[in-house]
């Protein structure tokens, strides 16, 4: 079987203390020329004491909490040209500074498909698990997750590998096995104008680590398939 890996979506994260909700104001977003005029919105915002939920056309979201703001955009393989969702977040920190960031993490995620849920459930719990007596007990079928962690040069790589599926465009439900990476960084107390500039070249090098992730995925959980 030659499985080819799908990119799903791909989403930055700021953790920072007392996030500014009036800054994600629809009309303040675009005044600032942090999104374009004419973007639209896919349903109704939320706004609440503890959250903001803006999603838009072209599968961008921005979802804020007290204490982190993610930039998030479904991807689905399209032309890594037409990723914009870094470029928003780089946008809305030029606009916004705030030296309190504390860290960045670069999320993409992948998944691929299988023909049924037994064969998923066997990749996991065979190719990647080594069988044994511990995966029968109880009443039902075995469930498997892995969290794995990678030290890099900087930051650390945590990849998560769980069962699943997925709604096709054609209503139907995919077996898949998903994969969420997780890029995360600490930013070092700086200077303002030497903070912004370490966020800023974090966010400039996602593509850097999409790359790294889809090497890593693909050369080692995915070459014996």
């Amino acid at each position: 079987m030659n499985q080819k890996m799908k990119i799903r979506e791909l989403a930055i994260v700021l953790t920072a203390e007392n996030i500014n909700f009036s800054t994600l104001n629809i009309d303040v977003l675009k005044d600032s020329d942090i999104i374009p005029e004419n973007w639209e919105l896919t349903h109704k915002p939320i706004y609440t004491n503890n959250m903001v939920q803006l999603v838009f056309q072209f599968g961008v979201a921005i979802v804020a909490q007290t204490n982190q703001i993610l930039f998030a955009q479904v991807l689905n393989s399209i032309d890594p040209r037409q990723v914009i969702a870094p470029q928003v977040a780089l946008k809305y920190i030029e606009k916004f500074p705030k030296k309190e960031f504390q860290t960045i993490s670069i999320n993409p995620s992948s998944y691929i498909e299988f023909v049924s849920d037994e064969e998923a459930h066997r990749y996991i719990t065979h190719n990647l698990l080594k069988s044994g007596s511990w995966h029968k007990f109880g009443t039902a079928r075995m469930k498997a997750a892995l969290q794995l962690a990678y030290k890099l040069e900087r930051g650390v790589l945590n990849l998560g590998i769980n069962q699943g599926r997925l709604n096709s465009p054609e209503n139907q439900l995919l077996p898949i096995v998903f994969f969420a990476g997780n890029f995360k960084y600490q930013i070092i107390e700086k200077q303002q104008q030497e903070h912004l500039k370490d966020v800023t070249q974090l966010i400039q090098n996602w593509q850097n680590n999409l790359e790294t992730f889809q090497k890593l995925v693909n050369q080692k959980f995915l070459m014996n398939l």
